[in-house]
């Protein structure tokens, strides 16, 4: 298959070098052919870092969003993500082009909502553009949250088409948005693989070998898409 490049983003309190360490054992399956590139960037906004990290890692401890103490209401939500929004946009104008977007926990949140930001200001433009697949580990959240993700969409109604690849642990316990996300990339085909942890990249040889497979597949229906 053609080379894969794919715009990577952390979960929320760690950086691009820790997920470069997250996906170790995907660049490591991916090297012999050299099939995947996985270029992470780190967030804009420093934050608190995530439980257990700074124990392993140094920071800075970035995000992509940022928020009062408290739970964010819609209009805070709204202005956060905007910001995000304007950041990667700006990375894929200086780092692109790129075929297709990753995300980890909040990583996997932002990423999803860029295809819903972009399919909202640029209608017109075909749906491959600016990515033609999309990856979300562990995306993270209650139904509560995913429901207000989608409001600061201002309700679009428009679904994602590209195609897409769902992976989460069968024990984590915050994983409902990522099931209603699942759900909302339906016209795509999207592809869902359970790995028996918790909220983190699956490392196990198991696991691994599925994603392998699921992101060669994934990249030969982003090449399919381009073409009709």
């Amino acid at each position: 298959m053609a080379k894969l490049r794919l715009l990577c983003l952390h979960g929320a309190g760690t950086n691009a070098t820790i997920l470069r360490n997250q996906l170790a054992p995907l660049v490591r399956a991916f090297a012999s052919h050299d099939e995947v590139e996985f270029h992470c960037v780190n967030g804009p906004n420093e934050v608190e870092e995530a439980p257990g990290v700074a124990e392993f890692y140094s920071g800075p401890y970035l995000g992509w969003l940022t928020f009062p103490k408290g739970h964010a209401n819609n209009a805070i939500l709204r202005s956060s993500l905007e910001s995000a929004m304007e950041f990667i946009a700006e990375v894929v104008e200086e780092k692109g082009p790129f075929n297709g977007i990753l995300g980890f926990s909040e990583g996997a949140n932002v990423a999803f909502y860029y295809l819903l930001h972009h399919l909202r200001t640029r209608p017109f433009e075909p749906p491959f553009v600016p990515f033609a697949c999309a990856i979300f580990f562990s995306a993270s959240g209650s139904g509560k949250d995913y429901n207000a993700l989608l409001d600061s969409t201002e309700n679009i109604g428009q679904r994602i088409t590209i195609p897409t690849l769902h992976v989460h642990g069968k024990e984590d316990a915050n994983s409902e948005a990522a099931m209603a996300m699942h759900e909302y990339c339906a016209g795509g085909e999207p592809e869902l693989i359970l790995h028996p942890k918790g909220h983190v990249i699956p490392g196990d040889v198991e696991s691994v070998q599925l994603i392998v497979r699921a992101v060669r597949g994934l990249a030969v229906k982003s090449v399919i898409s381009h073409t009709f």
